[in-house]
This record gives structure tokens, sequence and C-alpha cells, in this order.
């Protein structure tokens, strides 16, 4: 990021190697259409281009160009609150970790299970606040730990801390409507 903002734009053409698909997915968790997602990221990638000189060195790359990318889905969200997301699946297929499954060597009612509980927990997470998505996706997805959520969010620790339980108890409310509570694990 140093010799990015001192103006060397090939630096740049790597940050942008390097963290395009990880933004994009990030994003396209919280939007949920491919379209709004790539727009988002593109505009973070301007958005960085624009501010890279005022970076602080001392804080994780990762964390502020996730916090750019995670304002502007939440802003679009905002923007669009009356209209209804494109529904589509949790998982793209590049981040499925699902393979077609050998009919010889797999229960197929063990097949039909986990297709239950993925659909169930897909339908629950596109039914969450976009705030709970968008700390979920942080958190479960992208591995944020705590302090980086609050930095990512603008948020105390502490308020972390409390958003994420209260997105975690809203899924859990979901998934058990859905009829599928037995796959969650219990009350936590």
């Amino acid at each position: 990021m140093r010799r990015y903002a001192r103006g060397d734009l090939v630096a740049g053409e790597e940050i942008a190697a390097r963290y395009y698909k990880r933004i994009y997915r990030t994003v396209y968790q919280v939007v949920r259409t491919p379209e709004d997602a790539e727009d988002i990221t593109v505009e973070t990638f301007l958005r960085l281009h624009r501010s890279r000189n005022q970076f602080d060195p001392k804080r994780k790359f990762a964390t502020w160009v996730m916090r750019i990318a995670t304002n502007l889905a939440l802003d679009l969200i905002r923007r669009r609150k009356t209209e209804r997301a494109h529904r589509s699946w949790l998982f793209s297929e590049e981040d499925s970790i699902d393979e077609f499954p050998d009919p010889h060597a797999v229960d197929p009612r063990t097949v039909y299970d986990a297709d239950l509980r993925k659909e169930t927990l897909r339908r629950a997470f596109e039914e969450l606040p976009e705030n709970y998505r968008a700390i979920l996706t942080l958190r479960y997805f992208q591995m944020m730990s705590y302090k980086e959520l609050s930095q990512a969010l603008n948020l105390s620790q502490t308020n972390v801390e409390t958003l994420l339980y209260r997105a975690k108890r809203r899924l859990r409310e979901l998934i058990e409507k859905g009829g599928a509570h037995e796959y969650i694990g219990g009350a936590e």
C-alpha cells in the first residue's frame, strides 16, 4: 500500500488482483446480486485510489478496504430499502464445498438432509436485516476478528459483540421457524 500511495500504479494493480475476489464475495453476501456486487467492488477500488494517501500504515489494510466495501454495500441497501433483493444462493458455485456425491458412496438420505439444511440456512440468511447479514458475512466468511469488525463497521467492540449475538440469535430463530431447529445445535 505504501508503494501505491507514492504513485506506483503497478502496486495498485497488485492490490486489486489480491483483494478483488475477497471484496466481491463479501459485498455479494450483503447485496445479494452479482451486478450490484460488481458495481460496489469497482467503486471500492475507485474510492481506494482516491483516498490512498489517507491510509494509516499503522492499521491493517484488509480491514480498511473491507470497511470501504461494507459501507458502500450497506449504503446501497439503505437506498433500496423498499426493493426486494434478487433471491440467489447463499453460496456461489465457486464458494460451494459440496461436490456431486458418488451415489454408491453416500446414503441419499444424507445428501437430502445436507441439501435441506443448506436451503433452510440460505432462506433464513436472506431474511436477516442487512446489518445482521453484513456482520455475519464479515465474521464467518471473511474470518474477521472482533477488533477487525469493530474497525470495519466503526463500532465499539462491545457493540460488535452485541450485534453479532443478536444476528446469530435471529438467524437461529429463523432457522427454527423454517423447521430445521435440529440442525443448529440447540440454544447457545
